[in-house]
């Protein structure tokens, strides 16, 4: 039997399991069970409480939570033959990456790369650059050409290394720099299985949700436990300087670049909170709050 046949058994009867809950609750709550009981559930972007409820309910509740999260699961099958190969795909994403112009959020400049329906995953790998160089020789040791340098400046244009307008194969790289090296993936007769409902957007907003109640970035909510968090569900995430090149002058701006949406510039100001003040607003100027650290999550590391 194969992963998907044995996943979609699962799914299957992970829904049997709920819809017996639900009858099973329907029952109690019809035959006049009594009892109060009660139940809680919480996650990234729900929670749910419920008190002093009958028996029955309470089971019913938990079926249809079951129910639900069996049927937002996706199912997939990623396969590459033996004749795929790896040099085709990075220069897709070279080609790819020639279209952007410069003046993208970073999200959109990654939809760029990837392109819509990516057919091959991405393998992410951080390397410390130990002494001066250039992209084009980093290129060149990492992939053994000096073409792919575009397709690096293209996915660390967030660093704040280098203006993506302005890099070339001569663009200076200073030690102890850090940059993502994008490499392919490749499965033969896997599968991967992914929760729906956890995509970035919704991510994002439940980091935001944590800074609204009031827990400090560093102390309350710690960055190791959030890349431990997100990890689990497929999303890993980085803490990058900011670059605030091409015109970028207030937090709406910088939101706007890295999050394709001007509202998560709270995010900035609560993972910067050292740094900006309290009555820090989304046109505050960023101009003269020296460096400042974003939030945001990468291409997964498959």
């Amino acid at each position: 039997m194969g992963d998907i046949q044995l996943k979609f058994i699962q799914l299957m009867v992970a829904e049997a399991v709920g819809i017996a809950l639900c009858l099973l609750g329907v029952y109690l709550f019809v035959r006049g069970i009594s009892g109060r009981s009660s139940f809680s559930i919480q996650g990234p972007g729900i929670k749910a409480t419920v008190n002093n409820a009958a028996p029955g309910i309470i089971v019913c509740l938990i079926g249809m939570v079951i129910i639900v999260f069996s049927l937002q699961s996706e199912v997939g099958r990623v396969q590459v033959s033996e004749s795929s190969n790896s040099t085709d795909v990075l220069d897709l994403w070279l080609a790819r990456s020639q279209n952007i112009a410069g003046d993208e959020d970073y999200s959109t400049i990654l939809a760029t790369i990837l392109g819509e329906t990516p057919s091959e995953r991405v393998h992410v790998v951080s390397r410390v650059i130990r002494d001066t160089s250039t992209l084009g020789g980093i290129s060149k040791t990492e992939y053994g050409l000096e073409k792919y340098w575009l397709l690096l400046a293209a996915v660390n244009c967030d660093r704040g290394y280098f203006s993506l307008g302005d890099a070339s194969p001569e663009t200076m790289i200073l030690p102890n720099s850090v940059l993502d090296i994008w490499h392919v993936s490749r499965y033969r007769d896997s599968s991967w299985v992914r929760v729906a409902y956890v995509d970035r957007k919704q991510a994002y907003n439940h980091i935001l949700s944590l800074a609204n109640k009031g827990l400090r970035f560093g102390d309350d909510v710690t960055f190791s436990w959030l890349t431990e968090f997100y990890k689990e569900e497929g999303l890993p995430l980085a803490l990058t300087p900011a670059d605030t090149s091409g015109g970028i002058t207030n937090l709406r701006e910088l939101s706007i670049k890295y999050y394709g949406e001007p509202q998560y510039w709270r995010l900035i100001l609560w993972v910067n909170s050292e740094t900006l003040e309290e009555n820090t607003s989304q046109l505050t100027s960023t101009n003269d709050k020296g460096r400042l650290w974003i939030l945001h999550f990468l291409p997964p590391n498959l």
